[in-house]
C-alpha cells in the first residue's frame, strides 16, 4: 500500500505533497487540512477555533462512505500531533511512518499561528 501525506494552504499557494497523487477535485474543497492516507484509512488534522481537531476515518468492508472512527479536539499542537502519530500507527502499523507524519504535521502546524493553551 502507497502512504501519503497532502497539505493544503488554502491561501491561493500550490500545496506540498511528500508522495502519493494529488487528491481527487472533491478533496479540495477542504482548506486548511491536512491528510494521511492508506489504503482505506484516512487521519486528519485541521485547525478548530484555538486549538486542532484530528478525526481517524476508514472505509466499510462494503466500500460505503468513510465512517469516523475517532475524533478528538486538542489545544496543544504538540499533543495534536501525538495523537496524529497514534492514528497513524494505528493505521499503518509502522511506528516510523507515524513519526514521520507527525513531524510532517508538527512543522505544517507552525504555519497557523495558533498559540498553544492548555487542554
Amino acid at each position: 500500500m502507497l502512504a501519503s501525506v497532502r497539505r493544503f494552504d488554502g491561501f491561493g499557494q500550490q500545496p506540498r505533497f511528500d508522495g502519493g497523487r494529488r487528491l481527487e477535485g472533491s478533496d479540495r474543497t477542504e482548506p486548511n487540512i491536512f491528510v494521511w492516507r492508506h489504503g482505506r484509512d484516512e487521519v486528519r488534522l485541521s485547525p478548530d477555533g484555538d486549538g486542532w481537531s484530528v478525526s481517524y476515518l476508514a472505509v466499510g468492508k462494503l466500500l460505503g462512505p468513510r465512517q469516523v472512527l475517532y475524533e478528538a479536539k486538542h489545544k496543544r499542537a504538540m499533543h495534536a500531533a501525538w495523537d496524529v502519530m497514534a492514528r497513524v500507527i494505528r493505521a499503518s502499523r509502522d511506528e516510523d511512518e507515524g513519526i514521520r507524519v507527525a513531524q510532517s504535521a508538527a512543522r505544517w502546524m507552525r504555519g497557523f499561528g495558533i498559540h498553544d493553551a492548555e487542554d
